[in-house]
């Protein structure tokens, strides 16, 4: 598998389980902030986790959030302000969007704890369901 497909997969893992804190709402900077304090609340340190997005879900964020710097960034690669200590923006993958400690997940996307991971369903509208 790629990294997308591994992305996609854990994405979809956390989504269809049923420990997982899922933040329900539109691609916004808010949901983003949303699924960070959910993160926080479970005891979690913002630089144990890693926040991963699409860059097309990067791209429906308001301009000024989303940096794209000439030859300093490698092509297809853009730079995400907010958390810039934990973020990772990847493409291939529309629509993807968690909040991940690097030991709540196996290599093969088994979630291992339920509390290192906060998924974010884009498709569920713009209210919040924690």
């Amino acid at each position: 598998m790629t990294v997308f497909e591994d992305t996609l997969e854990l994405w979809q893992n956390a989504l269809e389980h049923d420990d997982i804190a899922t933040i329900t709402g539109v691609p916004s900077l808010e949901t983003l902030l949303e699924a960070h304090d959910r993160f926080a609340e479970f005891g979690n340190e913002p630089r144990d986790g890693c926040l991963v997005i699409s860059i097309d879900m990067a791209r429906e964020i308001p301009r000024g959030w989303v940096e794209i710097e000439g030859p300093a960034v490698p092509p297809g690669h853009e730079e995400f302000q907010p958390f810039d200590d934990m973020i990772s923006i990847i493409g291939g993958v529309d629509r993807s969007a968690f909040v991940c400690r690097s030991d709540a997940v196996r290599l093969d996307m088994t979630i291992l704890d339920p509390d290192g991971v906060v998924a974010i369903d884009f498709d569920g509208g713009d209210q919040t369901d924690v």
